[in-house]
């Protein structure tokens, strides 16, 4: 068997694009929700928790080729409407 890229299993962090803050998350949510997140509750980060985490699709595009880009704003589209299909949200 020849080598292999990555040992199994193994955590990859998948992701594109600009980084994204936790807000703009919800600001999106929002957006195609119409729902309000007036009742968040903020807290401090827990100190276990890293500033900043970036991507990187390389092994992932060895293992599997060329992947498709969905932008983040098209995604959490997709899955608002998902949830209210599903009735979830």
């Amino acid at each position: 068997m020849g080598d292999s890229i990555v040992s199994i299993p193994s955590i990859l962090n998948i992701g594109f694009g600009p980084t994204t803050i936790t807000s703009d998350l919800f600001s999106l949510i929002e957006k195609h929700s119409g729902m309000k997140h007036s009742n968040l509750k903020y807290v401090d980060r827990p100190k276990v928790d890293v500033d900043v985490t970036s991507a990187d699709n390389s092994i992932l595009v060895q293992l599997i080729g060329e992947i498709e880009v969905t932008p983040l704003e098209i995604g959490i589209k997709n899955f608002v409407n998902w949830a209210i299909d599903e009735k979830i949200i």
